[in-house]
């Protein structure tokens, strides 16, 4: 028997970390709320601006199943497709997804023209870290009512359901080897091939909708890439009905949120890194104003920054 070392496992789930600050884009009215309330708001997904939001998964899982590489069978192929198809389109219908947006750059011209209106717009950069525990400690306070998850806080990957090469779906060394090496080479939170293992291979409908879930929470359509966005994932449980839900006028019907307070157990204080004010004609007066705002809420040590960008929209 030849001395051989077993590589080991790498874990499905591996958290990502963002390197700077994620920002919140909002208007003045929304800047104004976040402050005085010490609250951010969730809205749920299907009243967001990407009609793709949640639909585009289905079509991409779809094209993973028919790509499962190698040694699996052509019985395990249609026992994966089968399991997989029979319930995930009507399951993806029916969540109840509440999210909260967040990008990578705090300063993008796309993101003031999408998100100020017209009465001037601001990003707030938080540390990922607290964001982090912003949601874990929503989702334990509510945990009667909203599904578990371990990480709350979801990195956006973009993905064109017509492409199969959207993502990077399985291993790096192609599609010769089998299923069983899917699992060795890691995934990230949102991974198909993690996805496409579980409905091979696990007997609980449990771990195949924890998989499903991270996807639909984090899988847009490429054309919203340049907003590096990252996210407050909430799923409601099915069969409850909350009775913290809000609503809000939207484009053209009522849109339902919920209020995730900024202020943990853990910290009882909003914590807000930097402030910038988007194009508008009077950036000076306008951070002078912000400064005035924190200061009567007691929020201390946030650099507040004009955008800088020659845009105008008034």
């Amino acid at each position: 028997m030849t001395n051989q070392t077993i590589p080991q496992k790498k874990p499905f789930v591996i958290h990502a970390i963002p390197k700077g600050l994620l920002y919140h884009y909002t208007d003045q009215k929304g800047l104004i709320g976040i402050i005085e309330s010490k609250k951010i708001w969730a809205t749920h997904a299907r009243y967001l601006n990407d009609t793709s939001e949640g639909k585009i998964v289905f079509e991409v899982l779809r094209k993973v199943l028919n790509d499962i590489p190698g040694n699996s069978t052509l019985q395990d192929r249609r026992k994966a497709m089968t399991k997989f198809q029979a319930g995930l389109k009507d399951f993806v219908a029916g969540l109840n997804m509440f999210v909260t947006s967040f990008s990578e750059d705090g300063n993008r011209l796309s993101q003031w023209r999408a998100y100020s209106g017209m009465n001037g717009g601001y990003s707030i950069g938080f540390r990922a870290p607290y964001l982090r525990e912003v949601g874990t400690a929503f989702l334990e306070k509510n945990n009667g009512w909203l599904r578990p998850d371990q990480n709350p806080l979801k990195r956006c990957r973009y993905s064109d359901e017509n492409t199969r090469q959207s993502a990077p779906l399985l291993s790096q060394q192609g599609k010769s080897e089998s299923i069983d090496s899917v699992s060795s080479e890691g995934c990230n939170p949102a991974s198909e091939s993690k996805v496409a293992y579980v409905a091979q291979t696990t007997q609980s409908d449990n771990d195949l909708s924890s998989a499903v879930l991270d996807l639909v929470a984090s899988l847009k359509h490429k054309g919203f890439e340049e907003e590096k966005e990252w996210r407050i994932a909430l799923f409601i449980r099915e069969r409850t009905n909350p009775d913290v839900l809000k609503f809000r006028p939207g484009t053209s019907m009522p849109a339902p949120y919920l209020e995730i307070d900024l202020q943990t157990n853990a910290r009882r204080r909003i914590e807000i890194e930097r402030i910038f004010i988007g194009p508008c004609p009077n950036p000076k007066e306008a951070a002078q104003s912000v400064e005035l705002l924190l200061k009567s809420n007691k929020i201390h040590g946030v650099g507040v920054l004009p955008s800088g960008i020659p845009y105008r929209n008034w």
